[in-house]
């Protein structure tokens, strides 16, 4: 499932990454026959790395589950008004994530593929969903570890 919603995302993400000098002769719109050799090799191999670059992805926008399931990871809130200014940023990018739509955008494509799997009953019973549902409660942004010291 992971495979399936990083290949989603990948082919969202892939035609809007412009051509640079590095990668002058990718055709466009560079997505087709992404998706099989992606598919091809196993979830977190090397070769997906070697994949991704040959196709341009730079490294920042690769897709990243923890920053997926903990979006406020590595930052700490000393007071409500620092937490109000991360969250408002971090709705106003969702917001714009979601502009992009479902079809168009790799975020929120991506993460509607998670969202029909989950649903879908297939994967409630499986080794994944056992594994991976303590992630979709992190969907939704809340405060990080040092939360309860200011938190009313």
């Amino acid at each position: 499932m992971a495979k399936e919603v990083e290949a989603v995302y990948y082919a969202a993400l892939i035609p809007l990454i412009p051509l640079t000098p590095q990668l002058p002769r990718i055709p466009a719109p560079r997505g087709p026959g992404f998706v099989e050799r992606f598919l091809a090799v196993p979830h977190g191999d090397p070769q997906e790395a070697d994949l991704l670059a040959e196709f341009g992805v730079p490294e920042r926008e690769r897709f990243c589950w923890d920053r997926i399931s903990r979006p406020y990871a590595g930052r700490d809130f000393a007071d409500p008004g620092q937490w109000r200014g991360w969250l408002l940023g971090y709705l106003r990018e969702d917001a714009a994530q979601a502009g992009r739509g479902n079809v168009h955008g790799p975020l929120k494509s991506a993460l509607d593929v998670l969202r029909d799997q989950a649903l879908s009953g297939v994967y409630q019973r499986s080794r994944w969903s056992r594994r991976e549902v303590p992630v979709r409660p992190s969907w939704s942004a809340r405060p990080g570890a040092g939360w309860r010291s200011w938190w009313p």
